[in-house]
């Protein structure tokens, strides 16, 4: 299972019983560290802000659309994250 994998599947985790699919990332963290995962919260935070926000902007723009930035460490699960949650 990949950083992303494991960050998705808490994410998908915390906003299922919300009104809006919107977390902070320290939530993330917080329950990897429970977890016992293996992904240490630097790589937590690179992963999200790099690599799974559809809004990074920079010389390599990330490919992945999972999360939407909504300012600083707050994010929004994006529909194709979440219709992927109710095919499951």
């Amino acid at each position: 299972m990949t950083h992303r994998d494991e960050i998705l599947r808490v994410v998908r985790d915390l906003v299922r019983d919300r009104l809006e699919p919107e977390f902070c990332m320290f939530e993330v963290i917080e329950r990897l560290q429970w977890s016992n995962s293996t992904c240490t919260a630097n790589a937590v935070r690179r992963v999200i802000s790099t690599r799974m926000c559809g809004t990074t902007h920079g010389p390599s723009p990330s490919p992945a659309r999972d999360l939407e930035r909504l300012g600083r460490g707050r994010y929004r699960l994006l529909e194709v994250g979440r219709q992927h949650l109710r095919d499951c």
